[in-house]
């Protein structure tokens, strides 16, 4: 579990950063995924086995960035190789929304210097799409092999949610309707909004229209990354279904007695699909904690910010700087018990005779940070 500055490791520190862990010079057992593939995107071949590694140098994303931005051979060639992968993946249906994600900076005493917007760097690429195209494969072969395992499932989303982001394209102006939830219908769609100021909210939106992906033993893969088979191979030190895929994986390469059973693998699905869940409220809460402390320290009281959300008690803003959520109460656009919302995307307020959109900008004032509650709570400027 990662806590802002700090990670809450699945095995005891010996194991999770040394014995098990790459360290350069080192000798280190291993479980190899080699595959074999074209710059066209296509993977030809799979093969599993135990190795030892011995790696000569560890890189930082930004150091492998370096190498490729300098086109040296290993790393461009590599790189060519990842982008084919994913190109061949956005084809075949993988959506691939627009969302940014925010990177805190930490100083002395565990303290916030700076809320930014994470880079998208090349590097992040290249072992993502190395990443992914392992577990593909792995998840092929267990269920070629009827080996009880856990797999990686995120199912088709409701047909039934078109409606509402049918309605938000129509509100903001946008002719394209999606008639089905198709990747080649929702991609139509996300051209469409592409540059355009609703653009975020639009993919916020889309996300939230996803059915939430869980671990299972059935193998009906994984509808938003496009794949039909899918599991968690690559991250077997801090995710406990990626060891038991590498346990399984072992026992059908030895033809030795599987692990286990279905019923055992499909509780187990159940009981880390429930502990994903806690330990990513977890990390989203200590960083909005963490947020809360240092928009105290900055003494800034004037923001401008997006509205992304509404509720029939609470309007959700996003500030431009720093880019964290705040939270308006009803009670500043309305006398009444609660705001009146014709459809999800707008609120109408009777004290100013206007109506607010999602997307819309607000010029804003810090009104309190409720440190337990871990929220920012501001007033909007309206004229």
């Amino acid at each position: 579990v990662y806590l802002a500055n700090r990670v809450v490791p699945m095995l005891p520190p010996e194991l999770s950063e040394n014995l098990c862990s790459l360290v350069a010079e080192k000798n280190r057992l291993a479980f190899t995924v080699e595959m074999e593939g074209d710059l066209a995107g296509k993977i030809h071949s799979a093969k599993f086995y135990k190795s030892i590694i011995k790696v000569d140098k560890r890189f930082t994303y930004d150091e492998a960035e370096s190498c490729i931005e300098k086109n040296e051979k290993w790393f461009s060639e590599i790189y060519q190789f990842a982008v084919a992968l994913r190109d061949d993946r956005l084809k075949s249906g993988r959506i691939d929304l627009n969302l940014k994600e925010n990177s805190i900076l930490m100083g002395v005493e565990n303290t916030i210097t700076e809320i930014k917007e994470k880079a998208r760097l090349r590097s992040h690429i290249l072992i993502e799409e190395l990443m992914l195209s392992a577990n593909i494969k792995v998840a092929e072969f267990l269920r070629r092999k009827k080996a009880p395992a856990l797999y990686r499932i995120h199912e088709p989303m409701d047909e039934t949610k078109l409606e509402t982001l049918n309605l938000f394209l129509k509100l903001y102006g946008f002719k394209h309707m999606i008639k089905n939830s198709s990747y080649i219908e929702l991609e139509k769609a996300l051209q469409e909004v592409s540059s355009h100021p609703s653009e975020r909210i639009f993919n916020y939106f889309l996300l939230r229209s996803f059915m939430q992906a869980y671990y299972d033993g059935n193998a009906i893969g994984h509808w938003g990354l496009g794949f039909k088979d899918y599991c968690h191979f690559t991250s077997p030190i801090r995710r406990y279904p990626d060891l038991v895929v590498h346990r399984v994986l072992d026992a059908v390469l030895k033809s030795e007695t599987l692990p286990y059973s279905e019923e055992e693998i499909s509780q187990m699905g159940v009981q880390c699909s429930e502990k994903e869940r806690i330990a990513a409220d977890a990390e989203r809460d200590i960083v909005k904690l963490k947020t809360c402390r240092y928009l105290e320290s900055t003494g800034i009281k004037k923001f401008k910010g997006v509205i992304t959300g509404i509720r029939p008690h609470s309007v959700f803003v996003e500030l431009d700087n720093p880019p964290v959520e705040g939270v308006i109460s009803f009670r500043h656009f309305t006398d009444e018990s609660e705001l009146v919302l014709p459809n999800d995307f707008s609120f109408t307020s009777k004290k100013y005779a206007k109506q607010f959109f999602l997307g819309q900008i607000l010029e804003l004032n810090l009104e309190k940070i409720d440190v337990e509650e871990i929220k920012i709570y501001l007033s909007p400027e309206i004229k």
